[in-house]
C-alpha cells in the first residue's frame, strides 16, 4: 500500500515536469472530423513558423511560414522539402543546432544500418511525447503507480547496465 501510494505520487511530479496536460488528447477525439482538421492544420503552422524563426532554417521553411492562413500552408505543403537522415547528418547537426541556440537532449538512432543518426529533441518535444506515450498507455488501461514492463532496442542492448538515476527512477515509478 505504502509503496503503491508512493508510485502514485512519483508518477504525478513526473507528469508535471516532463509532460504536458493530456486535457486536449482526451477532447481531440470528440472534435467533429472538420474541426480535428482546423486544429492540426493550425499546429502545423505554428511549428512550420517556429522552424522559419530558427538561425538554421531551410529557405523553404522561411517561405511556408508567410502563409496567412493553415489553408494557405496546405497549399504548399507538398513542394516543401523532405527533412531526411542525410540533411540530419549534414545541415542539421547537433553542434550547428546548438550554435543557433537551440536547446534539447541528445539523442541517436540505434544505427541499424550501422550508422546512427543523432538529433536534438527540443523540451516541447519531449513533454508532447511523454505526454502521448502516457495517453496512450492510460487508453489501453494502465495508470500511473501499476507497474509496467518496457520492451525496447536491440538484443545487443540486453543486459547493458543504466545509469544509477535512471535504476532509482525506475524502481519509484515501477517500470
Amino acid at each position: 500500500m505504502i509503496i503503491e501510494t508512493l508510485r502514485k505520487a512519483a508518477w504525478r511530479r513526473f507528469l508535471a515536469h516532463n509532460s504536458c496536460p493530456r486535457d486536449e488528447l482526451d477532447q481531440f477525439p470528440a472534435l467533429r472530423p472538420d474541426r480535428q482538421r482546423e486544429e492540426l492544420s493550425r499546429r502545423l503552422l505554428a511549428q512550420v513558423r517556429y522552424f522559419a524563426g530558427r538561425p538554421d532554417a531551410l529557405p523553404e521553411w522561411r517561405e511556408a511560414a508567410k502563409a496567412r492562413t493553415p489553408q494557405d500552408l496546405w497549399r504548399i505543403w507538398p513542394d516543401l522539402p523532405v527533412v531526411d537522415k542525410n540533411m540530419l547528418q549534414t545541415r542539421f547537426q547537433i553542434e550547428v543546432m546548438e550554435r543557433a541556440g537551440v536547446k534539447g537532449r541528445r539523442r541517436s538512432t540505434g544505427g541499424s544500418t550501422g550508422n546512427p543518426t543523432h538529433f536534438l529533441h527540443d523540451e516541447a518535444m519531449t513533454r508532447a511525447g511523454n505526454a502521448t506515450m502516457i495517453y496512450a498507455q492510460i487508453r489501453m488501461g494502465w495508470r500511473p503507480g501499476d507497474p509496467l514492463v518496457l520492451l525496447w532496442g536491440s538484443e545487443r542492448d540486453i543486459g547493458k547496465r543504466s545509469s544509477t538515476y535512471e535504476r532509482l527512477s525506475d524502481r519509484i515509478l515501477g517500470t
